[in-house]
């Protein structure tokens, strides 16, 4: 069935996908503030809010949550990114009404009692130092924040540790009253809905209103940077920005290019550096688009002794993408994988449901798993080469050079000379 789309009289726009034939339900709730738009001494506190909405409500405790979600069958979950909060559900398709009218009561009615803040400040405080023991974690904010120096986006999700014990519950409540007990911005659903029930639902919220947002656009550093790492392994980022239209065809576009460079097994950046020269083990590439800026990173882990090699190939592939472009038959695989990629994923109604608030985020509105593939069918090579060549300059990448004491010297020896 087509895709509705539409915006309630409170102001929430509601996009749902009906699948008459699916068995469950996949439901979103959209908020469009991150930790990017958080001031300075709340840094941390949209994540601690997210963890909180579980902690119950006046009706219900956490354990009541919990087991409506566990006895039905279905799951619910949430995520903090740098410019939104997500709160969703997955369940049988009869329960789904059950469950939406439960994510509002944690969204509108949440307790925030103190006592909930100070034991989910040690479950937050243990999520931080797990990140702080994985290489992935840590090499990928020092990227961020030597590519975007001092903006928001630069900043770790959860916040820090200092950060995190400098949040009271002032300042917890006032976030929560301003931002997530007005309902979401977004509404995404995919599966068999009742969608009458679901709007009864979400109109019940209170408006919108307007909130307080971010609006200093990020500045992406060009240049070189080598940190030191604790780590065993090297890490190398290279990327570079995106100044493309918020269209689905660019995103289809940076989508095809994406996976010919480095998200493929058969992707340039793998073959050459690992399977040919055994440079490293992990090798990827991704684009991202956020709502006011963009980029592409390609991001590899090798051990040390191998970093400058690793390095120096890198360049090599990316410069030689950008010189020679891309070959019709390397469009054709890339379209053929990211198309059957797509109809794969379209049987989870989670996954649709993500694809359309990302979609709605990314160029104002959604197209179907359909109109997707045509664009990417359609798209040909020269536009792609064109793209890349204009993307991919020496004078505007950045290279982030994460690796032990020795490496980091010998990069800026290499790098002086």
């Amino acid at each position: 069935m087509p895709i509705a789309d539409r915006v309630l009289e409170n102001g929430i726009r509601l996009v749902t996908e009906p699948i008459v034939a699916a068995q469950s339900a996949a439901i979103g709730f959209w908020f469009y503030s991150g930790s990017r738009d958080e001031r300075m001494d709340e840094e941390g506190a949209t994540h601690f809010i997210e963890h909180l909405l579980f902690k119950g409500t006046p009706r219900r405790s956490a354990s009541d949550i919990a087991r409506f979600f566990d006895r039905v069958g279905g799951y619910v979950n949430a995520f903090t990114e740098r410019e939104c909060v997500c709160l969703m559900c997955v369940v049988p398709r009869e329960r789904a009404e059950e469950a939406v009218s439960l994510m509002a009561e944690m969204v509108c009615s949440s307790a925030l009692e103190t006592r909930d803040m100070e034991l989910e400040r040690s479950v937050i405080l243990s999520e931080i130092l797990s990140a702080h023991d994985d290489p992935d974690e840590v090499g990928m904010e020092t990227a961020l924040s030597l590519m975007f120096p001092g903006h928001g986006l630069s900043r770790p999700i959860a916040g820090t540790r200092e950060a995190l014990n400098a949040l009271d519950a002032r300042i917890l409540r006032g976030m929560y009253a301003n931002t997530f007990a007005r309902g979401p911005e977004l509404v995404s659903a995919a599966g068999c809905l009742d969608e009458s029930a679901l709007s009864r639902v979400i109109g019940s919220f209170p408006p919108i209103g307007d909130r307080v947002r971010d609006t200093v656009a990020p500045s992406f550093r060009s240049g070189r940077f080598a940190r030191r790492s604790p780590f065993s392994q090297a890490q190398l980022y290279l990327s570079f920005p995106l100044n493309e239209p918020r269209t689905p065809e660019a995103w289809c576009a940076w989508a095809l290019i994406n996976a010919i460079s480095g998200d493929m097994v058969s992707s340039r950046l793998f073959q050459s550096l690992r399977e040919e020269k055994g440079l490293c083990y992990s090798v990827f590439s991704f684009a991202q688009f956020g709502r006011d800026s963009a980029f592409w990173m390609a991001s590899l882990s090798t051990p040390p002794e191998r970093s400058l090699p690793a390095y120096r190939s890198l360049l090599d592939e990316i410069e030689r993408l950008a010189d020679s472009g891309v070959t019709e038959a390397e469009v054709g695989d890339a379209a053929s994988h990211i198309v059957g990629e797509m109809r794969l994923s379209s049987e989870d109604t989670e996954y649709r449901m993500k694809r359309l608030a990302r979609q709605v985020l990314h160029s104002g509105r959604a197209a179907t798993i359909e109109e997707t593939s045509e664009i990417i069918l359609a798209t040909g090579h020269d536009g792609l080469s064109a793209a890349i060549r204009s993307a991919f300059s020496p004078q505007s990448m950045n290279v982030v050079f994460f690796a032990d004491k020795k490496s980091v010297k010998e990069c800026e020896k290499l790098w002086k000379y």
